[in-house]
């Protein structure tokens, strides 16, 4: 008796002990398909006039304004990893990102490999939301009207704006983590995942903490039976990744699929995901480019409307995220590389070429492309358009410019001086003690304060203004 007792308990044992293995086992599953779902350190910084800093593992996105829009609307956020412990979920580290007097939609996404087709997906993060027309951190006071949500998109692509992703319902939330969750079915076997913030009022401080990311894949299981390596498939999204300055024990590197077959469904999810040629495209020509820091094989690809796969498959890479600073990869590209060189001529060591002009050259200026530099920028700074700035360079990817760039602008023709033309003006200062000004599309009480060389105390107690980013078109304010 005594001895079947001692037999049940150490069966019962047994049982315990490979439940909580397949347990952990599980759970290894799930981190392994989401790279650094904690948001924890290595934090790279990405470049740019503006602090970049994204956990690794993730990628920053941002909907540029159009040229029509007042700076400080669809202004690109600042990123940053988070150092206030009250702001981090569990850890070390949260993501934090943030505007100040200004709007933007974006966030931060990652791609996921090795997911399945035909699989249900689910992906949440804890956001926290901290938005306020005052410096207060303890609490949101005349908030900016920020939504949050998280996507999938279930073929795998890189665009925020994209029809594809599917998003949660927006939430309004502060002063507190909340959980956003979404489901989708997976249309190929790599997603994507996505996070996005929408200010609506430009206050003075918004602030987004980002923490404990989460993915689940329903019937995983037998597919993940090897987590520590995603067998290769036709479909295989080689995912965008961070890339330190020399790799580290804690990148977490992706096989790279050796053969690619050409068939017409692979050939259109490819295209899909930017990470193969679409059908009847051929890549013509190659150039060569020497790998600059923080660059990765996703943003390579972007810049020169080329493929990770394709550059994968031209350099034999058996790990993308192993880039080395100095290093030179050979890029397959669609156009003439003598065209290509001639545009981008800082990056390459080809023969020198000047760009073939598409317009009249007789009132240009050259301009060198700064750190955050887009082509719609920099045609609101010289009153012309992208798109031409883009033709009389020759440019074959008006999305990608680069620092150090050398570019042709079109100048304006001067205006014929015209006396009897008045601007017109809203309002301007006067010598009077005080006077009335009406409110204009795109106004905030901070810009009006610096319009006018008033403290913005002074105009919020001389209106009696309880909300202080909360004012109305055509409402009519006193300036003291």
């Amino acid at each position: 008796m005594t001895n079947r007792i001692i037999q049940v308990g150490i069966s019962f044992a047994c049982i315990l002990l490979v439940l909580s293995i397949s347990s952990l086992s599980a759970q290894a599953q799930t981190a392994e398909l989401l790279r650094n779902p904690g948001l924890e350190a290595p934090y790279i910084e990405k470049g740019g006039e503006l602090p970049r800093s994204v956990a690794n593992g993730w990628e920053a996105w941002n909907v540029e304004a159009n040229a029509d829009q007042p700076d400080f609307e669809s202004e690109p956020p600042e990123y940053f990893q988070a150092t206030r412990t009250d702001r981090i979920r569990s850890g070390e580290a949260a993501q934090r990102y943030e505007s100040f007097f200004a709007t933007h939609t974006g966030g931060i996404f990652q791609v996921v490999p090795a997911v399945g087709a035909g699989n249900e997906v689910s992906f949440g993060i804890y956001a926290y939301v901290w938005s306020s027309s005052l410096d207060d951190e303890s609490t949101s006071e005349g908030d900016g009207d920020v939504n949050l949500q998280v996507g999938i998109d279930p073929t795998g692509g890189v665009d925020g704006t994209s029809s594809s992703i599917i998003w949660s319902e927006d939430r309004e939330e502060y002063d507190a983590y909340n959980e956003y969750v979404v489901s989708a079915v997976a249309e190929a076997d790599t997603v994507s995942v996505w996070v996005r913030s929408q200010i609506e009022l430009p206050v003075q401080n918004t602030q987004i903490y980002l923490d404990d990311a989460f993915l689940s894949v329903e019937g995983q299981e037998q597919a993940q039976a090897s987590p520590t390596v995603a067998p290769p498939t036709a479909t295989n999204t080689l995912p965008p990744s961070p890339t330190p300055q020399t790799p580290t024990a804690t990148s977490t590197p992706t096989e790279v699929p050796t053969e690619v077959e050409t068939d017409e469904a692979v050939a259109e999810e490819d295209a899909q995901a930017n990470t193969g040629p679409a059908p009847n495209e051929v890549f013509t020509d190659t150039i060569e480019y020497e790998v600059e820091a923080g660059d990765s094989l996703f943003e390579i690809a972007q810049r020169f409307d080329s493929t990770i796969t394709a550059i994968a498959e031209a350099n034999d890479l058996d790990d993308i995220t192993a880039l080395a600073i100095g290093q030179t990869l050979v890029v397959p590209i669609r156009v003439s590389a003598n065209l290509l060189t001639a545009t981008l001529l800082p990056i390459f060591s080809a023969p020198e070429a000047t760009p073939t002009p598409a317009a009249d050259l007789t009132n240009t200026q050259t301009y060198v492309v700064q750190p955050g530099d887009s082509l719609s920028r920099i045609a609101r700074e010289f009153e012309t358009t992208a798109q031409e700035i883009a033709q009389i360079n020759g440019i074959v990817n008006p999305n990608s410019i680069f620092r150090g760039q050398q570019l042709i602008i079109p100048l304006a023709e001067p205006a014929t001086a015209d006396a009897s033309a008045v601007p017109e003006a809203s309002a301007t200062p006067s010598a009077q003690s005080e006077m009335l000004y009406t409110i204009q599309p795109g106004d905030t009480l901070y810009r009006i304060s610096l319009e006018f060389d008033v403290p913005l105390a002074e105009l919020i107690e001389a209106n009696n203004i309880e909300n202080a980013g909360r004012i109305a078109v055509g409402e009519q304010i006193v300036i003291p």
